[in-house]
């Protein structure tokens, strides 16, 4: 249980665990005494793979496809957008459609998956919010985080 409460403490930051052995660690701890062929598990943060379902959505979602042809003809046409022939982002994050499926789901899995810890509010906005975007998603987030009941 203890270890839980620290790993929930972790969750959020980006970090990095390094292994040196005995002699390349100027302090040495616990870590640095591991024989060689032990092994670290690492922590999981959840990551979404479901690009095609996005795209799939641009294409039937008409105010997305209207984005799409101004930044295909002028890719200046609106401001924090960009298209890539793949992807239609908003400063450099995938933009969901205003009616997507992907949204719940994205946040589910950024909060509540056992990865995410139901880690409140902004911690979930914050994971969100690097890789996604879409209109509202700030009230989105705090009204689905509000109403869980899994912490």
């Amino acid at each position: 249980m203890e270890q839980d409460k620290w790993l929930s403490k972790l969750r959020g930051y980006d970090y990095e665990i390094v292994y040196k052995k005995g002699t390349e660690n100027v302090v040495t701890d616990a870590l640095s005494r591991l024989p060689e062929y032990a092994t670290i598990a690492a922590i999981s943060v959840p990551v979404y793979n479901g690009p095609d379902d996005i795209r799939e959505e641009w294409a039937n979602d008409t105010a997305a496809q209207s984005l799409i042809r101004r930044l295909q003809e002028d890719p200046n046409a609106v401001p924090h957008y960009t298209w890539d022939t793949l992807d239609l982002k908003h400063k450099g994050r995938i933009v969901l459609v205003d009616n997507s499926v992907q949204k719940p789901i994205i946040v589910r899995d950024f909060h509540a998956s056992p990865s995410a810890g139901h880690s409140g509010f902004l911690r979930t906005y914050k994971r969100i919010s690097r890789a996604f975007y879409w209109k509202g998603m700030k009230k989105e987030i705090k009204h689905f985080v509000e109403e869980c009941h899994g912490a």
